[in-house]
């Protein structure tokens, strides 16, 4: 968000409201801070993403708020 508020072009539609606060909710079911100063993220990469998901409770996503056919056209992941 911060990348789309401060640069100098944008992007009509960039930010999804309803899949902003599902992402919201979906992560504040989970058990596991990701910023927390006790989590040491490279002791985790070699652990499975179904093991991580169930490790710290990760709920599911609907298959809808997944979608990425709704994109801005130009838009280019970075990942």
């Amino acid at each position: 968000m911060t990348a789309w508020s401060l640069s100098a072009s944008s992007w009509t539609g960039a930010l999804h409201p309803r899949k902003f606060w599902v992402a919201w909710e979906w992560g504040a079911e989970t058990t596991r801070d990701p910023v927390a100063s006790d989590w040491d993220f490279w002791t985790e990469t070699t652990t499975a993403l179904e093991e991580l998901e169930r490790r710290y409770h990760v709920p599911s996503l609907a298959a809808g708020d997944a979608d990425a056919a709704d994109r801005p056209e130009g838009f280019k992941p970075i990942a």
